[in-house]
């Protein structure tokens, strides 16, 4: 069997300016990184004047956060950054819905049906959009209190039915509610992206001593993912050129993963 090296990406915070953006780009790509996934900013429309001298075969993937609550609001918007995913290159979108919200207070939805009902109303809308764009999108898992469980989750994406339509992973969280391996092996050709948060740089490191998922469980289990899914990574003290290549040094170049 073929083994092939997984693109490895730096996440971008979606607070940086046009200029930042382009530093560190650059920064990622000199420290080894295949490229990086970018926030978008809510003003994204101001930056794309601009965006045509960046290099976009550095943008590997966008991530966004939607806070609307209302599908017939969000479909337009989520289709909006769609485009703009297209525009930069992008080939997966990182979708994060409204959050289900503990007690009468903050943000969010009342009630975790709510929120599986909102998921799949807007996915299934969005679905001819991705796949007209050639732009993937990816429900963050494991996040905002919901899609706690991948059977919940592989239901979810298999009644959208649309082979433009997965998930992204946060290897971090699912880490603290049940197994990774599971996660992978439940939602296996699914999986469009994954997320490792707090990656340790050393050894000795705070990060490495607090990480709720060890570096080799992650790579064992990506191994159920095929080759071309991204694996995106962020950490405190990535954003210095140092930190990048800790970072980027903190997953075993001889753990090459299997191509399927």
């Amino acid at each position: 069997m073929q083994r092939t090296q997984r693109p490895l990406l730096l996440a971008i915070d979606r607070s940086v300016t046009l200029l930042d953006l382009r530093e560190h780009t650059g920064r990622a790509m000199s420290s080894g990184f295949d490229g990086v996934e970018w926030s978008l900013p809510d003003c994204f429309e101001q930056f794309q004047p601009a965006i045509s001298h960046l290099d976009k075969s550095h943008i590997r993937a966008v991530a966004m956060r939607c806070e609307m609550m209302d599908v017939s609001s969000a479909a337009p918007f989520v289709s909006s950054r769609l485009q703009a995913a297209s525009s930069l290159g992008a080939m997966v979108l990182n979708l994060s819905i409204p959050p289900v919200r503990r007690g009468n207070d903050g943000e969010g939805f009342a009630r975790y049906q709510d929120a599986l009902n909102f998921a799949y109303e807007l996915l299934h809308r969005v679905r001819f959009e991705a796949e007209a764009t050639g732009v993937t999108v990816a429900l963050e898992a494991a996040t905002g209190g919901c899609f706690l469980s991948p059977i919940e989750v592989r239901e979810l994406i298999d009644a959208v039915n649309s082979s433009a339509i997965g998930v992204c992973l946060d290897v971090e969280r699912i880490g603290a509610i049940g197994s990774p391996l599971d996660w992978i092996h439940t939602l296996h050709r699914r999986v469009q992206a994954v997320r490792y948060t707090d990656v340790p740089y050393s050894k000795g490191s705070a990060a490495a001593q607090t990480s709720q998922v060890p570096i080799d469980t992650l790579i064992q289990a990506l191994d159920g993912i095929p080759s071309d899914c991204p694996l995106i990574l962020s950490g405190s003290g990535a954003i210095s050129g140092a930190g990048m290549a800790a970072l980027r040094l903190a997953i075993p170049p001889s753990n090459s993963f299997a191509g399927r």
